[in-house]
């Protein structure tokens, strides 16, 4: 499962549209409705999310990895 499917939708929608598309934030509000804050607002928390998910898989992996190292070093 990718990190992108776990935001919300307006999440994904805000970082699509400024990340991939290039929209400006004025006109990622226009477009839904709401006042230029809304877009800046979602995009850092879509961003926070996505920090928060690669630092989780970041810490699971390296346990994952040290049990392993672990497991070559008993006789």
């Amino acid at each position: 499962e990718t990190l992108v499917k776990k935001l919300s939708i307006e999440q994904k929608a805000v970082l699509m549209l400024h990340q991939v598309d290039g929209y400006k934030h004025e006109e990622i509000a226009n477009m839904f409705g709401k006042s230029i804050s809304f877009s800046k607002v979602t995009l850092n928390r879509a961003f926070k999310k996505l920090r928060e998910q690669i630092k989780v898989q970041g810490l699971n992996n390296g346990v994952e990895q040290n049990k392993e190292i672990r497991k070559w070093k008993k006789p």
